[in-house]
């Protein structure tokens, strides 16, 4: 180490008290002996194996070097500090000039054992200047010696011990500022600690925490300085890969994944090396590992936003994305995000065998899709409502018997059929429904005027309204019921059937109110023809709710036939001379009333 072996005041053979005449004296004297032919020798050229080179241009380097006051302390803090009065001093330095090294360093460690104080501040100085120089001989670093060296510069530095040798070097009317030439002093243990990171040739191998924790004893303010110059280049990869990858997902999301797992690789030693330094538990590990986490868990996000419905499975990638992020965040909001998109990436690829099989019945899916579309536009009728349900049925079924009943998808699809369509229905119903009560109020208001002679109705319950009876509504809510059968025939999510049975049980109670059957099925035509939707039950239907529901021996017949027709049906729907006798019945009924023009 030159700043050490070829110290300018180790070459001149002088303390670092000289004043600037002292210096002159020196160079002037080692100049005639040079020009006499002999060579100088001094006693510092003994404390150390490595002997230093003492030529006319180095004696003349090291002049120069110490000219000025800030390099002349900077220098004199890489040499020893020889105070005249201390005892221990004397004695370690004969030591030294003998060549017993190991000896000076028992009397300078024994004295430093009882602690620091202001008897062997120079002791401490001179201690830390002896282990830094011996640890590097060779070029092979001794670890304990090196690490012991930073642990007593701290404290030399931290007590205040410096200014007393600021002054004792430079003079008490200097104006250098000392804290500076600490922070460069600084620079050069840290460059050198970190040339033997990790180096096999080193005698022992030295880690980045075992530097710096060595640099604990220095001042807070200095010792957060230290800790940056050795995680710096760490953190600045960190977030310029981190831009790197944001860059990339912008410009071609369809390759975020890549985006993340080269974000991944490439920063993973780099975060290794900061937990070394900062640990888990430091703020400032937690806010750049947090950040980190959070773009490659939004690499996945996007490679799974892009591709969720494309013949690319992204499952598997985003997964390993966010199983990466979760390894690397630390602070719970983060953490909390990333374990929430797990779940539902996890789920996305549960999900894959119901997505292939959704890919089977695309064109159903598509053909609901614009229905549902273009039924946003159209009239509220009950007509339309009943349509969309009827021209949707079919492909659900389609998509039911693909997909199974209980499919998210499906039931979300069949839900927003009869959502869209019910809506219509209960709107409707509601208007109508309002018409008849202003209708019947006034006509009420109006009655009641007359039968006690109160005058000028007109005036007081304002113009009539449009002429709104019981068989105006009643015609509704006959269509409307019809709609509430078939929707019912609708599989349902949770939400929307809990939703579609209060409006249901309305309009059953308006119907009831109406002296309007809520059959709900033509138990024997339906089991006879095979589906509730076949046109002769169609027929049989009409003719229920036109011509038998409006008198009063077809409304007693119904009764019994819905009493009577379910038992019926149990015991005759695996007789095919049953169903047979049944169909010839109905046939001349049907075949009539075709005639009448009813389908």
């Amino acid at each position: 180490m030159d700043l050490i072996y070829q110290n300018p005041f180790r070459v001149l053979g002088l303390p670092v008290t000289s004043s600037d005449k002292d210096i002159a004296k020196r160079i002037g004297d080692i100049s005639l002996y040079a020009q006499m032919g002999k060579p100088m020798e001094y006693d510092v050229d003994h404390y150390f194996p490595t002997r230093p080179i003492r030529t006319e241009e180095s004696v003349e380097e090291a002049k120069q070097a110490i000219e000025q006051p800030y390099n002349k302390l900077f220098h004199a803090l890489f040499w020893f500090w020889e105070e005249a009065k201390n005892t221990v001093d004397k004695m370690a330095f004969n030591e030294l000039k003998s060549g017993n090294i190991d000896k000076a360093l028992q009397f300078w460690g024994k004295e430093i054992e009882k602690g620091a104080n202001s008897r062997n501040k120079s002791n401490r100085k001179n201690l830390a200047i002896l282990l830094l120089g011996l640890s590097q001989e060779g070029g092979v670093l001794n670890k304990e010696y090196f690490l012991n060296s930073l642990s007593i510069s701290g404290e030399f530095i931290a007590r205040g011990d410096y200014e007393q040798f600021s002054n004792d070097v430079l003079g008490t009317k200097h104006n250098v500022e000392v804290m500076d030439i600490v922070n460069q002093y600084v620079d050069e243990e840290v460059s050198t600690a970190k040339q033997y990171l990790g180096k096999r040739k080193s005698k022992h191998k030295v880690t980045v925490k075992e530097v710096l924790d060595e640099f604990s004893s220095y001042p807070d303010d200095i010792r957060v300085e230290i800790q940056d110059k050795f995680i710096n280049k760490n953190v600045h990869n960190i977030e310029k890969e981190i831009e790197i990858a944001q860059e990339r997902r912008q410009e071609d999301v369809t390759k975020s994944n890549k985006a993340g797992f080269n974000l991944y690789d490439n920063t993973k030693e780099d975060l290794k090396k900061l937990e070394v330094v900062l640990s888990k538990s430091d703020l400032k590990y937690q806010l750049i590992a947090d950040k980190l986490a959070e773009e490659i868990l939004q690499c996945g996000i996007d490679y799974l936003n892009e591709h969720y419905e494309s013949e690319i499975d992204p499952g598997k990638e985003t997964v390993e994305l966010a199983y990466h992020a979760k390894e690397i965040a630390i602070g719970s909001k983060a953490s909390e995000r990333i374990i929430e998109n797990i779940d539902f990436f996890e789920n996305y690829i549960n999900e894959k065998p119901k997505r292939e099989k959704l890919e089977t019945v695309k064109n159903e899916v598509s053909f609901i899709k614009n229905k549902l579309s273009g039924f946003q536009s159209r009239m509220n009728t009950i007509d339309n409502a009943k349509d969309l349900i009827n021209s949707c049925m079919e492909k659900l079924t389609v998509i039911k018997n693909n997909v199974g009943y209980n499919n998210e998808y499906y039931l979300e699809l069949s839900s927003a059929v009869g959502n869209s369509a019910y809506g219509m229905v209960v709107s409707i119903v509601n208007i109508e429904m309002e018409k008849y009560n202003k209708f019947m109020e006034y006509m009420n208001k109006k009655f009641m005027s007359k039968q006690y002679g109160i005058g000028g109705y007109s005036s007081m319950w304002g113009p009539e309204p449009e002429h709104y009876g019981p068989l105006q509504l009643k015609e509704i809510i006959i269509q409307a019921w019809e709609v509430t059968k078939i929707t019912n025939k609708l599989d349902m999510s949770e939400d929307f059937r809990a939703n579609f049975e209060k409006n249901r049980t309305t309009i059953k109670s308006i119907c009831k109110n109406l002296d309007i059957s809520t059959s709900e099925g033509c138990y024997i035509a339906t089991m006879v023809y095979g589906s509730y939707e076949a046109p002769e039950v169609k027929i049989l239907r009409k003719v229920r709710d036109e011509i038998i529901v409006p008198t009063i021996v077809g409304r007693l017949f119904l009764k019994l036939y819905y009493n009577y027709s379910p038992w019926i049906v149990d015991k005759t729907k695996n007789g095919s001379f049953c169903q047979s006798f049944f169909r010839k019945i109905f046939k001349p009924l049907i075949n009539f009333y075709k005639v009448k023009g009813i389908k």
